[in-house]
C-alpha cells in the first residue's frame, strides 16, 4: 500500500503536532466541524465534561427560533446524529443515568425543531427513533424509581405532538417493572375521565384548526394519547388480552388493527384466535370472499393483513388454503414472495410446471410495465425482453421510476429491449413537454445510440437512425430538448 494513501495508518505517521495543525486548518470557518472537534476534546476529559457540553448544545438548539430550510435541516440532523453518537459511545458506558437524561433532552427537542420547519425530512424523525433505541439499550442498567419514571413518561407521551416519544414505554419496561407499568396504566385511565381544562383547549386554539370544536379536538387528542399508553403498557407486560381490549369489535375488523392483533396472538401461540380475527377482517368486510375462495378480492394497501394471514395458515397447517391464498395473491399483485412461497409448497417437478404457467400468464396478460418489473426481479430477463419487444406499443413511459431499472437490467444481454424501453420514456417526456426531465431524456437518447451497434436485428422496430429522424420531425418544436441534445 502506498505511503501517501489517505488512511488512518498513514496519518498516524505524521505525529500529533502535524495532525493538530491539519485539523485546525480543516475546521477553520466551519462551525459544524469546530463543534465536533470540541466534543471530541470534551470526551477526552470524561463523561461529565462531554455531558455538560452536549446539554449546552441542546439548550442552544432549543433557544433558536430561526426557520429551518432544507439545507439547515440537513445540517441539524447531522449535528443531532453526532450528539447521539457521542452519548452512545462516551457517556452510556460510564454514566448510565446521565446518558438517559441526555437522550430524554434530545427527544424533548423535537417540538421546538418541528415547529421551525414546514416540511420534515424523514431523516429527522429517524434521529428520534434511534434515540429511543439507545434508551432501550441502556434501560436494563437504569436505576430509576418506577413510579417517578412512570409519571415522567406519562407527561412526555401526553404532551407529545410529533410522536417523538413513540416506543419509549416498551423501551423502558425493565426499569418501570410491574409497579411502574401499573402506575402508568392508572394515570392514563384517570386522565381519560378528567374534564378537559382550559390549557389543553388553548393548545388547539393557537393552531388555528377549526374543523371541530376545540373541546372535541382536545378530547380526541387525549383519547389517542391514552390509547397509545395503554397499548404500549399491554405490550410491555405481554398482555395480549389487555391490548385487544383497547379496540372495539368494529375496529378489530380494520385491516391494520387485525394484522397487529393477530401477530400478537400468533406470538403468544394463540393461533386459532389469530385466525378468527383475520377471517373477520378478510371475509366479513369483503376483502376476501369466503364463499368464492377462488376469486379472492385484494386491496393493494393491506399487505400487512395478508402477510399475517399467510403466517397464520402456515403455522396452523392449512396448506391447501395457504396454496390457494398465495397463488391468488400473486395473480393480483405480482408479489414475488407470494409466488416463491407457493412454489415451495408444491411437489418436485410440479413447481417447475406451475412456475412456467404463471410466467407465461404474466408475459401475455398483465400491464406491460408491471410485467417487466416483476420478470426482471424474478430473473427472467429473456421473458422481460420478449415483453418489451412484442408489446412495445403498450409501454407507459411515464412510469420511468420503474422502467429505468428495467432498462438497466436488460441493456447488456438484450440491448434492443432496453432501447425500446428507453424510447418509450423519451417519447413520453417529449409528448408531455416535461421540460424538467429533458436532461434525462437526452441521456436516454445517448444510451440508445451507444447500444445501437450491439443490435444486429431491430425486428419490426425502427433502427436508431430512423428513430432519431422520426422524433426530430414529430417533436421539432421541443427546442429546449434539442438544444440539450
Amino acid at each position: 500500500m502506498s505511503k501517501v494513501s489517505l488512511n488512518a495508518k498513514n496519518l498516524e505517521t505524521l505525529g500529533a503536532k502535524a495532525l493538530s495543525c491539519l485539523v485546525m486548518d480543516l475546521v477553520k470557518g466551519h462551525a459544524g466541524l469546530q463543534r465536533m472537534a470540541r466534543m471530541r476534546l470534551s470526551a477526552a476529559q470524561g463523561p461529565d465534561e462531554i455531558a455538560r457540553n452536549i446539554q449546552k448544545r441542546f439548550a442552544s438548539i432549543r433557544r433558536s427560533g430561526s426557520y429551518l430550510n432544507s439545507r439547515k435541516q440537513k445540517e441539524l440532523v447531522k449535528d443531532l446524529r453526532a450528539q447521539l453518537e457521542m452519548i452512545r459511545k462516551f457517556v452510556t458506558p460510564y454514566a448510565n443515568r446521565e446518558a438517559f437524561e441526555l437522550l430524554w433532552s434530545l427527544l424533548s427537542l423535537a417540538r421546538s425543531i418541528y415547529e421551525r420547519t414546514e416540511v420534515s425530512d424523514s431523516s429527522l424523525g429517524r434521529v428520534f427513533v434511534d434515540s429511543v433505541t439507545v434508551i432501550k439499550e441502556l434501560a436494563p442498567e437504569l436505576d430509576a424509581d418506577p413510579d417517578t419514571l412512570a409519571e415522567r413518561i406519562f407527561e412526555a407521551v401526553t404532551t407529545s405532538v410529533y410522536g417523538e416519544f413513540d416506543g419509549v414505554i416498551c423501551a423502558l419496561k425493565t426499569p418501570l417493572g410491574p409497579s411502574g407499568l401499573n402506575k402508568l396504566k392508572q394515570l392514563a385511565k384517570d386522565w381519560k375521565t378528567e374534564p378537559v381544562d382550559v390549557g389543553e383547549i388553548h393548545e388547539y386554539y393557537v393552531t388555528g384548526q377549526h374543523l371541530l370544536s376545540f373541546k372535541e379536538m382536545t378530547r380526541r387528542q387525549r383519547s389517542s394519547a391514552v390509547f397509545t399508553i395503554l397499548s404500549d403498557v399491554a405490550d410491555a407486560q405481554g398482555d395480549v388480552d389487555a391490548y385487544i381490549l383497547n379496540y372495539s369489535t368494529g375496529q378489530l375488523k380494520l385491516p391494520s388493527v387485525a394484522a397487529n392483533v393477530a401477530q400478537r396472538l400468533l406470538d403468544a401461540d394463540r393461533d386459532d384466535e389469530a385466525l378468527c380475527i383475520l377471517e373477520k377482517a378478510l371475509f366479513e368486510d369483503g376483502l376476501l370472499d369466503k364463499d368464492r375462495a377462488s376469486n379472492i378480492v385484494f386491496e393493494f394497501d393491506h399487505s400487512d393483513l395478508y402477510d399475517a394471514y399467510e403466517k397464520c395458515l402456515r403455522k396452523i397447517g392449512k396448506i391447501e388454503e395457504l396454496k390457494l391464498f398465495l397463488i391468488t395473491y400473486f395473480r393480483f399483485s405480482l408479489n414475488s414472495s407470494a409466488l416463491q412461497s407457493y412454489l415451495k409448497l408444491l411437489p418436485d417437478f410440479d413447481d417447475i410446471e406451475a412456475e412456467e404457467a404463471e410466467l407465461n400468464q404474466v408475459e401475455q396478460s398483465y400491464d406491460v410495465t408491471d410485467a417487466l418489473h416483476f420478470l426482471v426481479s424474478w430473473g427472467a430477463l429473456d421473458r422481460a425482453a420478449r415483453v418489451a419487444i412484442t408489446r412495445a406499443e403498450a409501454l407507459n413511459g411515464d412510469k420511468y421510476y420503474m422502467l429505468d431499472d428495467v432498462a438497466a437490467a436488460l441493456e447488456v444481454e438484450f440491448p434492443l429491449a432496453a432501447s425500446i424501453i428507453l424510447r418509450a420514456m423519451i417519447c413520453d417526456c417529449l409528448d408531455r413537454r416535461k421540460s424538467k426531465r429533458y436532461r434525462y431524456a437526452a441521456q436516454n437518447l445517448l444510451k440508445c445510440q451507444a447500444m445501437a451497434d450491439d443490435i444486429e436485428d431491430f425486428q419490426q422496430h425502427l433502427d436508431h437512425s430512423s428513430f432519431l429522424s422520426a422524433i426530430k420531425v414529430q417533436y421539432s418544436k421541443n427546442q429546449r430538448f434539442w438544444r440539450i441534445v
